[in-house]
């Protein structure tokens, strides 16, 4: 597979088996392979209800690690099956490998990479909908890396947005109110979940942390962006490649987004899948310990708990906050 190559795998309701372009290498196959045994672990976990499950389930955005580099593997996963019903879904990737872009940019892939992702999206629904696998190959060779340019333009814009968007609109968007008590418990989960890391008294955290994300929502991007950039400034380390998914909503659907330092486990597709579902790899940041609510805002550091009470502080405002 050349590197710059976009490519995709996976099933299609409209072919009898596993269809395939441009993908091959160890990316490839360390993908493949996760998504295969992610399958078998998330059909156990739902046993008789798995086939609704995920037949009812979302496309997920991704941005992880290539195998053995430091450069990055961008693109979609879309629930799928082949003319058998057999499930799989299909891939819709780009191994972006030029130098000097990663792990610094990691934090602004879902804007800078906004166009194709959309595309690859487009393509995805498209071929789930009956695109022959010339036209298929057709579509995917028209996608492309975004240039240094695109990337630049893109790179403003998301600063513009930190500058413009209050954290009164922010917590609006993602938790329905300003005053819901849920952002000092995201907060002080977050904490929670990475203070070792940020203590230094472990190098890594096995486990990954889910945060909220507004469907139908026209700053998705811009706000999945916002997360993983307030994830990597907790962790003191802006050179961090953690390894983000992030949804697709369907109209009226919330989703999420799912950050973890190390490579996702496999039983990560079973919240990927089911958000709603228990899991032992991911701490839902909005959601687990909501009973201490309330006490969680006492918890905090004063300058996280007065930062998270403004209304007219900006996100770059917010961040600020955080690194000092």
């Amino acid at each position: 597979m050349n590197d710059s190559s976009p490519f995709f795998f996976g099933k299609l309701p409209d072919h009898d088996d596993f269809v395939r372009h441009n993908a091959s290498g160890p990316d490839f196959r360390v993908l493949d392979q996760w998504l295969q045994e992610g399958l078998f672990q998330a059909a156990r976990h739902f046993s008789s209800d798995w086939a609704d499950v995920y037949r009812g389930s979302s496309p997920y955005q991704f941005c992880i690690q290539a195998e053995a580099s430091e450069q990055l593997l961008v693109g979609i996963v879309w629930p799928s099956h082949d003319k058998s019903g057999r499930n799989f879904p299909f891939v819709v990737a780009l191994r972006d490998h030029r130098e000097g872009i990663v792990p610094g940019m990691v934090p602004y892939v879902p804007v800078l990479y906004k166009d194709f992702l959309r595309q690859s999206s487009d393509l995805a629904s498209a071929g789930m909908n009956g695109l022959s696998l010339s036209e298929l190959t057709s579509g995917v060779g028209r996608l492309s890396a975004p240039s240094p340019d695109e990337m630049g333009s893109s790179y403003q814009r998301f600063q513009d947005y930190l500058d413009t968007t209050t954290t009164e609109n922010f917590w609006a968007r993602q938790l329905g109110d300003f005053e819901d008590r849920g952002k000092f418990l995201l907060v002080k989960n977050l904490l929670d979940v990475f203070g070792p890391v940020i203590s230094g008294r472990s190098a890594r955290s096995s486990l990954g942390v889910r945060f909220p994300l507004r469907g139908e929502n026209p700053f998705l991007q811009e706000d999945a962006c916002f997360w993983i950039l307030l994830g990597s400034q907790l962790l003191r380390n802006l050179r961090l490649i953690p390894n983000v998914l992030w949804g697709v909503p369907r109209a009226g659907e919330r989703t999420y987004l799912y950050f973890f330092i190390n490579r996702p486990p496999v039983k990560t597709l079973i919240p990927l899948l089911r958000p709603s579902a228990e899991s032992d790899v991911v701490y839902r940041l909005d959601e687990d310990n909501r009973e201490n609510a309330a006490q969680s805002a006492a918890d905090l550091p004063p300058r996280y708990r007065a930062a998270l009470e403004s209304k007219d502080l900006t996100l770059r405002g917010l961040l600020g906050e955080v690194m000092r």
